[in-house]
Order: C-alpha cells, then structure tokens, then sequence
C-alpha cells in the first residue's frame, strides 16, 4: 500500500504537469491541423494551383514542419529542457504571413472551408501559444542562481527520500490526494483521467492518510460531488452553449450587448457553481471565453456564424 501510494503520487504529479501543458499546447496544434493546414492544401489542390493570395505550398509545408517542431520544443521545455533553436520565430514570421495576406479578412477562396471567424479563432490561439513558448523559453533559459529554488523543489520531488520506505509517507500522500482531486478540475474533462483520480483519492480518504491533515477531509466532502459528476457539468455546458448557438443563429449571428446579457441569465444547470467558491474551474474559464467570443464579435459590429461556436465547443469541450 505505502509503494503504491508513493508510485501514483510521483506519476501522478509529473504526469499532471505534462498534461497541462499537453493540453495548453494543443489548443492551436489541434485547430491548425484539423481547420487551417488540411484545408489550405486542399483549396490549392482544388484550384490547380501552387500558390493563392501569396501563399504557397512551400509556406503550408513550412508551416506544417515547424509546427511539429515547436511543439516538440515546447514539451521539452515543460519538462525542464533547455532550447536553443530558433523555430519559432521562423514559425511566427509564416503565421503571421498566411493570417495577414490571405485569412484576416477572409479572402481565401471557398470560405465554408476556411471562414473568417475560424481564422481569427485560430490565429488568436497562435499568439496565445506564442507568448506562452517565449515566457517557457525565457524560464528554461535563467542563471543557475535563478533556477536554484526550482532545481531544489525539483530535486525534492525525485530524491531518495521521497523513494524510500515509509519516509515521508503521509506526505506525499497528501499531496498526491491534491493532485487527484484539484488537477482534474482545472483542465479539459477527461473521462479516463477524471475516473481514475476519483478512484484514486477515495482510495486515499478510505486509507484515513486525512488523520494528519484534517483539509484534506473538508476538500474531499467539498469538491469530490464536482470531481464525480464532472462529465456532467461538461455536457450541460456543451448544451448550453448549443443553446446560445440556437438564439444567435435565429438573428443570423448579429447579436447585441442585451443579447449576451440574456445568454448569461439562462446559464441553469451549472449556475449554482458558476464564479463560486467551490466550482469547477475550467468550465468557468470556458464560460467566459464563450462569452468574450460573443463580446468581442459586437465589439467590431461582426456576424458570429455556427461554425464558430462548433469549433469553440470541439476545441474547448470535446
């Protein structure tokens, strides 16, 4: 029992912090590939053509590569790894060509393909990946004397100590109990994950590893009902914003401030924990990026079109 709680603490904690920025990383990696990449080669192809509007097919496979390399880059630099390369400059210079000359003001032929909102919402997760690459690669990059505190709680985590028998045991209980039951509410549902961390911190509760810690029993009362029926709230967030989808599509996606006030209001099944102390905080911050979505579109006096929201809710939900 001691070797397995140690075992699911340490894989666990690594695990999560791969995961997060797994999932961060996707976020444009995904919509690029599935939105963006596969249908600028096949407007070209259609076309008969080598290049449109100034890209080329050499800018799609450049891009595609470089992509493969900076998140390849990026993941390494999540788990401690220092880079030097370059690539994503060279990555930013091709994005932002493509955006600019052919997609920002949706000018690429066939339009149901590539629309202007998919194109914004793609080159809006570029530059939010963009900034979070810099700010790794400027970490990955400090002193020695600066990467001291980290290198230490680094070295915590893997020494002896934490491997030995029955040393430490209760702690790392507790914080592989945190992990289980916290993480899994701060990222994209999971249904695999989500099962398993549940699973894994009633086991921990079960075992009373809570004796030491008296919060670790309040917490478990408190956010355990959230952990459980995350799928749940996930769905009912999907339908939700459906719903949303629905009303905008019926005013043919020209929607006003009242509007989205109106959409806030019907916010039912997940409202009790929506903004409140014990909530599940990735659906909350989906929410508000749902409703900046809409914000922004009424803001430039813009159609927000089905689509738009069918991706958000593919990239963001499923």
């Amino acid at each position: 029992m001691k070797k397995l709680l140690l075992i699911l603490f340490i894989s666990l904690f690594f695990n999560g912090i791969n995961s997060y920025a797994q999932d961060k990383c996707n976020q444009w990696y995904d919509y690029q590939k599935i939105y963006i990449l596969s249908n600028l080669k096949n407007t070209l192809s259609e076309y008969k053509t080598k290049s449109l509007l100034g890209i080329t097919e050499t800018d799609i496979e450049a891009l595609s590569t470089l992509s493969n390399k900076v998140k390849e880059n990026y993941e390494k630099m999540q788990s401690g790894e220092k880079v030097n390369d370059n690539k994503i400059t060279d990555w930013k210079y091709i994005t932002d060509k493509i955006y600019n000359n052919a997609l920002k003001d949706g000018k690429w032929p066939g339009t149901k393909k590539i629309t202007k909102d998919t194109a914004t919402k793609w080159y809006d997760h570029c530059n939010s990946f963009y900034n979070a690459y810099t700010s790794s690669k400027k970490k990955s990059n400090r002193t020695p004397s600066q990467n001291a505190a980290s290198k230490q709680n680094y070295e915590k985590l893997n020494s002896a100590n934490l491997r030995t028998k029955n040393q430490n045991l209760k702690s790392a209980a507790t914080q592989a109990f945190e992990v289980c039951l916290f993480y899994p509410l701060a990222v994209k549902y999971n249904k695999e994950y989500v099962d398993f961390a549940y699973k894994a911190a009633k086991q921990l509760i079960d075992a009373e590893i809570h004796t030491e810690t008296p919060q670790m029993k309040t917490d478990w009362e408190k956010y355990s009902p959230l952990l459980k029926d995350y799928g749940l709230y996930n769905t009912n967030v999907i339908s939700y914003i459906n719903w949303c989808k629905s009303e905008i599509t019926k005013y043919k996606g020209n929607i006003s401030t009242n509007d989205i006030t109106y959409f806030k209001d019907k916010l039912k099944f997940y409202y009790d924990l929506y903004k409140t102390n014990v909530t599940i905080t990735y659906l909350d911050n989906v929410i508000d990026e749902f409703y900046s979505m809409l914000e922004k579109n009424v803001s430039k006096n813009e159609n927000i079109g089905p689509n738009a929201i069918d991706n958000f809710i593919r990239i963001y939900l499923k």
